[in-house]
């Protein structure tokens, strides 16, 4: 580091007018701090403060790294609740978020955090001792920069109540709990989730589908032809079905199929990942292709006998279509949070 360097830095990282705010609150997706409104140039930017992750705790690539390592690792990067905001109010002002970025503060030789910091406290910013983020180390913080959709000669003064609106949210919880599914079986586990409990999970019906069988239905129904041609030509339409079939032949060829479980679940807002043991303890094989295939199907009914809302998880390991058992584990669940708004 140089003085040069120094200057270029404190170029890009300064901001040309900032209105304090110094807000902590726990949103569903963890703890932020808003921070301040700034503005650098004629863009004005909301920043927030939000836990993170130990980078130095995170593996440094994925490479040999089993499945099970790797969803893991992304597991543990449940978060991201910064970027989650699409509107702040302020009194009777209210501010559209267009686009964010979110950066760690342990990173970068912590310039941009002695910067920012030293410039948000000139302007009267401050953690209280009792904040969230009054101990936490830089590596474990990260700083979101919220770009605002309009442009500013000059910020607005705030005044009044704030509030601010999340976008839906989603956690992961790791269970990684073994089941067994036996083809036209059904059964029932149960698992704590923090904060609700004993949640139970109602296995309806196991079956194994073939993905090829059901890419060609879809292509060969009248109603879906007659419907795509009103937007492809005949000839895009043709393109389109071999292309998927090739991708589907890629991932699970022809004579092998994919286990679907069709369950009911007693807290709606959960819905579990199921994965093949043996695919999950095995590490990744190179592959010749970049397409990625994510299939979905539907339940039969839309309630489950349970009276709970049906859902259907796919097994995406391929398996011959004969298959009657398969060793798996219920991995994670995902909880869904909808679109809340919060007042500090």
């Amino acid at each position: 580091m140089d003085y040069k360097t120094f200057q270029e830095y404190r170029a890009i990282y300064r901001f040309d007018e900032v209105k304090i705010i110094g807000k902590d609150i726990c949103t569903d997706d963890g703890w932020i701090h808003i921070v301040s409104l700034t503005r650098r140039n004629h863009k004005a930017y909301l920043c927030v403060l939000e836990q993170q992750d130990w980078p130095d705790e995170m593996p440094c690539g994925e490479r040999g790294m089993t499945h099970r390592e790797s969803m893991l690792r992304h597991a543990r990067e449940n978060g991201g609740a910064a970027l989650g905001i699409k509107q702040v109010k302020i009194g009777a002002d209210e501010f559209q978020m267009q686009s964010g970025s979110c950066g760690n503060l342990g990173q970068q030789e912590n310039i941009e955090a002695f910067i920012f910091f030293q410039q948000m406290m000139t302007e009267g910013w401050s953690l209280s001792e009792g904040s969230p983020f009054y101990s936490l180390s830089w590596n474990r913080m990260g700083l979101a920069e919220l770009e605002l959709a309009d442009e500013y000669e000059k910020l607005p003064e705030l005044r009044g109540e704030i509030s601010f609106t999340a976008r839906t949210a989603h956690r992961t919880h790791v269970l990684e709990l073994p089941v067994r599914l036996e083809r036209g079986g059904a059964g029932q586990q149960s698992f704590l989730i923090e904060g609700k409990g004993e949640v139970l999970c109602h296995i309806n019906r196991v079956d194994v589908i073939n993905p090829r069988e059901d890419v060609m239905k879809t292509f060969d129904s009248p109603q879906y032809r007659e419907m795509v041609l009103q937007h492809w030509t005949l000839e895009e339409f043709e393109e389109r079905r071999q292309s998927i079939l090739e991708m589907v032949e890629a991932e699970c060829p022809e004579g092998m199929g994919y286990f679907a479980v069709e369950y009911e679940c007693t807290a709606d807002e959960l819905s579990v990942q199921i994965y093949a043991a043996e695919l999950l303890d095995s590490v990744p094989e190179p592959k010749d292709h970049t397409s990625a295939l994510f299939l979905h199907t539907k339940p039969e009914k839309e309630t489950g006998p349970h009276g709970l809302r049906s859902r259907c998880v796919i097994v995406q390991h391929p398996v011959p279509l004969e298959t009657e058992v398969l060793d798996a584990e219920l991995f994670t669940v995902v909880e869904t949070f909808p679109e809340k708004t919060y007042r500090l």
